[in-house]
C-alpha cells in the first residue's frame, strides 16, 4: 500500500489527488524558507534532509513510519512532518493522532505552514495542549484538534511559493 492510499480520506479521487499533489509539493518551499527565515531572524543554520515517497509495508508485512524530512540543527536531527494549509487559519487546526502519535516516538515535530505564517512545534506539544476528536474531514480518524492560539506562530519574512489549490 503506498503512503497515498493509506492517507485516503473522504474526497473524492480527483479532488484527492489533486490536493496530494500540491500538497506534497508545497512541503518544500516551506521547509526551504524556514531555514531561511530562522537564519534572518536569529543567525540559525538549520539543513534538511528529504525522505521521498515510500510505501509503508516493509519486508517483514510491518507498517513502517517516516516523515518527510529530518531537520537538522546543531548536528541534532529532528524528524519532521510538513503540513501546509492553503487556506486561512481558522480556530483550531487537526493532526491525525495516529502521525502525531508516532512523531513522539521519535522526538519528532510538524511544521505547519500557510501562505503568511508558520508554526514548528514537537509532537509532544500538541499532544499536551490538543484534544482527540474523530474528525469528518479525515474519514473518521482519530486526530489532535489544537487551538491555534496554544501555539507559537511566525509570519514569514518572504512568503513561500506554493501552488494553490
Amino acid at each position: 500500500m503506498s503512503q497515498y492510499d493509506y492517507a485516503k480520506d473522504n474526497r473524492s479521487d480527483a479532488i484527492y489527488k489533486r490536493n496530494f499533489d500540491n500538497g506534497t509539493y508545497n512541503q518544500e518551499p516551506a521547509i526551504k524558507q524556514l531555514l531561511i527565515d530562522r537564519y534572518l531572524q536569529d543567525g540559525t543554520i538549520l539543513q534538511y534532509k528529504h525522505n521521498a515517497d515510500k510505501t509503508f509495508q516493509n519486508e517483514e508485512g510491518f507498517w513502517e513510519y517516516n516523515p518527510d524530512y529530518i531537520v537538522i540543527a546543531d548536528n541534532k536531527e529532528i524528524p519532521t512532518e510538513v503540513k501546509v494549509q492553503m487556506t486561512d487559519l481558522k480556530q483550531t487546526i487537526d493532526l491525525k493522532a495516529s502521525q502525531i502519535n508516532k512523531l513522539i516516538k521519535i522526538d519528532g515535530a510538524v511544521l505547519y505552514a500557510t501562505k503568511k505564517k508558520y508554526c514548528l512545534v514537537y509532537a509532544k506539544q500538541i499532544k499536551e495542549v490538543g484534544k482527540i476528536i474523530k474528525s469528518e474531514r479525515f474519514g473518521g480518524k482519530l486526530v489532535y484538534q489544537v487551538d491555534i492560539d496554544k501555539l507559537l506562530w511566525s509570519d514569514w519574512i518572504h512568503w513561500p511559493d506554493f501552488r494553490n489549490y
